[in-house]
């Protein structure tokens, strides 16, 4: 009985020491370039796997332009920043075994969609980073890494 009397007690602590305080909602700051290394651990980020978002073009296949065209809506939502999976050309349908680390895959958009989407997001003070995994190069690139390697002399 005891013991049924503490556990109440101390889940009424529980409960109305941590239930009573407010919630508080992050709200978008403009923030200085100089200090956002600080700013990314306290973001609110919204992961997006671009294929499967917001498709424009009707080919099946979510794209960037839709990325962008649901901005305002992720923005509403206190978004703070985006996390992009790979969207650099791939094999795969995850695209984490990169062909081309300097391009945007073409079922995707085109390198300038990709730019309208950094300027568009900045102007509603939302951030983008890329899920960019260097040690996941794809196996069709291996002839061009054995010709660089190959034209080092190491002597």
């Amino acid at each position: 009985m005891q013991k049924k009397i503490f556990l109440l007690i101390f889940l009424a602590i529980l409960f109305f020491n941590g239930y009573s305080q407010k919630i508080k909602i992050i709200k978008p700051q403009k923030i200085n370039s100089t200090i956002m290394v600080n700013h990314y651990p306290n973001c609110v980020f919204y992961e997006i796997f671009v294929q499967s978002f917001y498709d424009t073009n009707n080919d099946g296949v979510g794209d960037i332009n839709g990325i962008v065209k649901k901005l305002d809506y992720l923005s509403n939502f206190g978004i703070q920043a985006i996390w992009l999976m790979p969207v650099s050309p791939s094999p795969s349908y995850h695209k984490y075994d990169i062909t081309d680390y300097r391009g945007v895959h073409n079922d995707y958009g085109s390198i300038d969609d990709f730019k309208i989407l950094v300027k568009e997001a900045h102007k509603r003070e939302i951030k983008i980073i890329i899920d960019l995994v260097v040690n996941h190069t794809s196996g069709q690139v291996q002839k061009l890494w054995s010709d660089k390697i190959s034209s080092i002399n190491f002597s």
